[in-house]
């Protein structure tokens, strides 16, 4: 890749018909590359940083339902995020096992305030 990045900038600086790649170039193309590596590899830290969080997909799927909802609504919503209904009833378990949610009566459910 940094061989690329150092052919391209040899053919910015030369109008030459035969390109030949020079220590300046390719040095340059290591340091943009060096400093691409970084930002990547920090925007890939931040997009997975998921610790004691739910999975991206389900979270979505919590924030679009309503304070107080049916298991019918969540279903629905759940749907048009592509979870299946089985999973809904198995995370609807779940979730009010581990507090996110509290079973105020069958089939309705009501969020609970994160700390």
């Amino acid at each position: 890749m940094t061989y690329k990045i150092a052919m391209v900038l040899s053919g910015i600086r030369t109008d030459e018909p035969i390109i030949e790649c020079e220590d300046v170039d390719f040095d340059t193309a290591m340091k943009l590359t060096e400093v691409y590596l970084v930002h990547g590899l920090n925007v890939f830290e931040k997009i997975n940083n998921r610790e004691n969080r739910l999975p991206l997909n389900e979270e979505r799927w919590m924030n679009k339902l309503p304070k107080e909802f049916t298991s019918s609504e969540a279903i629905s919503i759940a749907k048009k995020l592509g979870i299946k209904e089985r999973t809904v009833y198995k995370k609807l378990r779940d979730y009010v096992e581990n507090s996110l949610l509290k079973k105020v009566k069958t089939g309705l459910y009501r969020k609970l305030s994160k700390n």
